[in-house]
């Protein structure tokens, strides 16, 4: 299983990682439609946290943090006819906690799982939280094991899932980077982070071949986005592949193909903005996405669709309370070169 490779930063014995599993071994190649252009969530769409997006035969649903006014609460907008409109937001009632959010879907095991947390107030540390989503209709809800050292509300953790097991990366207390893994998608156990150092953000995604990428922010450089590669010998060097000429934050990984992700990342001049990074350590230059919004735009989200499309969640303004949800399907991925 890939997850072997990050028990070797345990301690444990590696094993050799075949490039073999769910994942495609070529290019997710889009054959299911043309891109779609902005689109903004009808009725009361503002947000202020991540999305997640569950699909079945008949239904797209996305799920989004919203704001409300006591907490946060999960809402879910619906489309029937693959991504050309969408149903009004209605709020999900999974958990009774004030705050209610930070949703990840993966596919594991030949299931998809949404995980989310759940917190009495901001300030206390969060619980996780995942359930089964099978034609339309939620599993029981299971409760992960609690993730050490994790800080409040804005550690936001992040899901990444490529089969063969659940990683999870989050900012513990202090902002400090944190990494866990769970071979069964449940039992995390934590894994030695590729830096300690306080951080604004840090999340992980996988190669599919058994190599780990994790990417944090630096509010101190002025290309604030970089890559390591989880080895049998440990991590690499730090390597930067953001933006070259404006300082990015917000990144967000999407897998592509074997030894491949595409790095989604805004930058300060208020464009979107993503990146082919190979487990080579090479990176191909960056291209602008053309969101559709006409004033910055904010907290880019990919979402792998069926047909090899992405289904990208954008706001309007993320600093802005309420501020609108876009959503744009691309056709193709970022072009490698």
């Amino acid at each position: 299983m890939r997850w072997l490779a990050l028990l070797a930063l345990m301690g444990c014995e590696p094993e050799e990682v075949a490039p073999e599993g769910p994942l495609p071994d070529g290019a997710c190649e889009s054959d299911g439609g043309p891109a779609v252009p902005l689109q903004l969530l009808p009725g009361d769409a503002g947000g202020e946290g991540p999305t997640s997006l569950l699909l079945s035969d008949d239904v797209w649903t996305l799920l989004t943090e919203r704001a409300t006014e006591d907490g946060t609460e999960l809402a879910t907008w619906e489309s029937f006819n693959k991504g050309q409109t969408w149903s009004a937001g209605l709020p999900v009632t999974l958990f009774e906690d004030a705050f209610v959010g930070n949703p990840s879907t993966v596919m594991f095991e030949g299931e998809q799982w949404l995980y989310f947390q759940t917190a009495r107030t901001r300030e206390e540390a969060p619980s996780m939280w995942r359930a089964t989503y099978t034609d339309g209709v939620f599993g029981p809800i299971e409760s992960v094991r609690p993730l050490l050292d994790i800080g409040g509300w804005d550690s936001r953790p992040t899901v990444w899932s490529d089969g063969g097991a659940v990683w999870v990366a989050y900012l513990g207390i202090g902002r400090r980077p944190k990494l866990a893994v769970a071979g069964d998608g449940l039992l995390f156990s934590q894994v030695a982070a590729p830096l300690t150092d306080p951080q604004e953000s840090f999340v992980v995604g996988s190669f599919g071949d058994g190599t780990i990428i994790a990417v944090w922010q630096d509010g101190e450089s002025p290309a604030l986005a970089a890559q390591l590669r989880g080895t049998d010998s440990g991590w690499t060097a730090p390597r930067n592949v953001s933006s070259q000429f404006a300082e990015s934050s917000n990144v967000r990984l999407a897998f592509v193909e074997r030894g491949r992700v595409d790095m989604y990342y805004q930058t300060d001049d208020g464009l979107i903005q993503r990146r082919p990074v190979f487990s080579n350590g090479d990176a191909s230059p960056q291209e602008r996405v053309n969101t559709g919004f006409i004033a910055d735009a904010a907290l880019p989200i990919p979402h792998r669709l069926p047909d090899c499309r992405v289904l990208l969640t954008v706001l309007s303004d993320a600093d802005e309370p309420g501020s609108p949800l876009g959503i744009a399907i691309l056709d193709r991925d970022a072009p490698a070169r």
